[in-house]
């Protein structure tokens, strides 16, 4: 699994809902469905959806390549598993990344910049860089 996207979060809850069609749209009737599948009681088919931690904020999606498997994150939890044998990182340094059209990894007053792996993981690539600053 590598880093797919990190998409905003709005009233506090995130998650996937399938698309009825290749016409669907985010609209008021879906943003009802989606309400509907944060208060069920049970499980739903075509989605999952549940409340942020923290409200609104950030959350990151991780998948495959056959698009099969999904992690969305809202604590950085997979992150920082990666970063726990940097004895150099500090959880309360403020850390950031882009990685589109290149890859961009700021971490405390810190910034670099690479360009985008072929062959690994961009994840791979941005907790190696934040290791790297930690360790400087």
């Amino acid at each position: 699994m590598d880093l797919a996207d990190v998409l905003g979060v709005d009233g506090g809850t995130y998650g996937i809902l399938n698309m009825k069609d290749e016409n669907d749209t985010w609209n008021s009737e879906r943003f009802d469905e989606w309400w509907e599948y944060l208060n069920a009681e049970e499980q739903l088919p075509g989605g999952y959806v549940i409340g942020t931690n923290y409200g609104d904020g950030c959350f990151t999606l991780y998948m495959n390549n056959e698009h099969s498997a999904f992690l969305l994150d809202d604590e950085d939890l997979y992150f920082l598993d990666l970063l726990s044998d940097c004895d150099a990182y500090d959880n309360e340094e403020d850390y950031g990344y882009e990685f589109e059209p290149y890859i961009r990894v700021e971490y405390g007053n810190k910034k670099t910049e690479a360009e985008l792996p072929v062959d690994k993981r961009k994840i791979d690539v941005i907790v190696e860089i934040v290791k790297e600053l930690a360790q400087n």
